[in-house]
């Protein structure tokens, strides 16, 4: 490792430390515009562009920090084949317009959008294998950048009296929605984790509940249902993967508790009889007739080049009741066999096993060691939150920044185990 060291008469700048939090600076930003404010961004630009234009200012301080100061920086294979599925990502559109008569600007935003989210990727997973941006550092961000999300959509009850799904400007309530929830979860994991620290500032943990509470509430308030089952699967994980099952009653019924009284409150100053049908059966059963129509009509026109290579111009297409071809497919699965063929939609599904797999063998390996297992899970528990709402929600899947964030933490985790060099380094970098 290269040592750099600026003086002045006796102040002393180490490079590499400003480096460092330069970095984690610049990363929670970039976090907060990817994740929670996708309409608002810097100056004149949307929060979306925003996050597009500082993962590639990310990317390049992970290259800064990883090239230039540090060594033998080599990938294992399981990021070398998520590399090489960018790859046919980025490939096939240009196979399209080689069959297709596609406009070339469509083409070239196509790659630019892959291009983003493998900026993404890759500076999520180099900060971490680094150890720059720690897991406990992650969750903590989450928690925090959902909680100030959260009060945004909270300020919209001021003067309300009734309550349907409470909007904001800084981005889509779907995905805000479903971000939302996994900063939600981020609460319940730095709540759960004061229980191995019996020293903690049970004071600060009371804030934390607070905290933990509106951004419940924030997440329900968006009326966003795959949130609602974003959560429930992200939850059920870390109930099964995380925690210590003796303890499991006890905290369940203290959260269950807090809960209930806020709501009990919410309730008697609020109608939210609007807000409470979309979670109604009948509602959930309606608008799942509604998705499966779409999944159904999502693949069924497509011609046999267009199922294997995919066509990225169809999303320029209108879906109205004229006729013309469906453009929103809802679910990652099926945008990537309309948009980019059945081979990547193939490759991407075994890649999805093979994470898992690597996971599992992971949580067999520390099973018996709560304190580990425990941030451990937080690699299947947010990358399942951000498959959830891409199998239920949002377009194309380049737009979906909240899962490759979550694919480069968990590609990173895998990396930093393996740099580890004791147990009690370990301990300092998980909660």
């Amino acid at each position: 490792m290269r040592q750099i060291k600026l003086t002045y008469n006796e102040a002393v700048i180490d490079f590499e430390e400003a480096l460092k939090w330069l970095i984690k600076i610049a990363y929670v930003v970039f976090l907060y515009y990817a994740m929670y404010s996708r309409a608002e961004g810097l100056l004149w630009l949307s929060g979306g562009m925003t996050a597009a234009l500082m993962s590639a200012g990310i990317f390049f301080l992970s290259i800064v920090y990883l090239f230039y100061l540090k060594e033998n920086f080599v990938v294992s294979q399981l990021v070398f084949t998520i590399l090489i599925f960018f790859a046919l990502v980025a490939l096939t559109p240009i196979i399209s317009a080689l069959i297709f008569d596609i406009s070339t600007g469509v083409i070239m935003r196509f790659i630019m959008e892959v291009g983003v989210v493998v900026f993404i990727f890759l500076a999520t997973y180099n900060f971490i294998r680094a150890k720059i941006i720690t897991p406990k550092f992650f969750i903590y961000a989450l928690a925090f950048l959902g909680f100030l999300a959260a009060l945004t959509i909270l300020q919209s009850l001021i003067g309300a009296t009734h309550v349907w799904r409470v909007r904001t400007s800084i981005g889509g309530v779907n995905y805000i929605g479903t971000t939302i929830g996994m900063s939600t979860i981020a609460w319940i994991m730095i709540l759960y984790s004061n229980t191995f620290d019996e020293r903690g500032n049970k004071k600060f943990n009371k804030l934390k509940m607070v905290a933990f509470i509106l951004t419940l509430f924030a997440m329900v308030l968006t009326g966003t249902r795959s949130a609602a089952i974003g959560f429930i699967v992200g939850l059920s994980a870390l109930i099964f993967f995380g925690f210590r099952k003796k303890n499991l009653k006890k905290y369940l019924l203290i959260s269950g508790g807090c809960v209930g009284f806020v709501v009990l409150i919410f309730v008697m100053n609020f109608d939210v009889s609007r807000l409470l049908d979309r979670y109604t059966m009948d509602q959930l059963v309606r608008m799942a007739n509604i998705r499966f129509t779409i999944y159904a009509l999502a693949v069924t026109d497509l011609t046999m080049l267009e199922f294997l290579f995919g066509r990225p111009d169809l999303y320029i297409f209108s879906s109205g009741m004229d006729g013309s071809r469906l453009v929103n497919t809802h679910n990652i699965l099926l945008s990537f066999i309309r948009y980019h063929g059945i081979f990547v939609f193939t490759f991407f599904v075994m890649l999805l096993f093979a994470i898992f797999f690597n996971y599992l063998k992971l949580y067999k390996k520390n099973k018996n060691l709560p304190l580990f297992r425990f941030t451990e899970s937080s690699i299947v528990v947010l990358l399942a939150m951000a498959i959830v709402y891409t199998m239920f929600s949002g377009g194309r899947p380049t737009r979906a920044f909240s899962l490759f964030i979550a694919l480069g933490y968990f590609a990173g985790y895998f990396e930093l185990l393996k740099n580890v060099e004791s147990v009690e380094e370990y301990k300092k970098l998980i909660l």
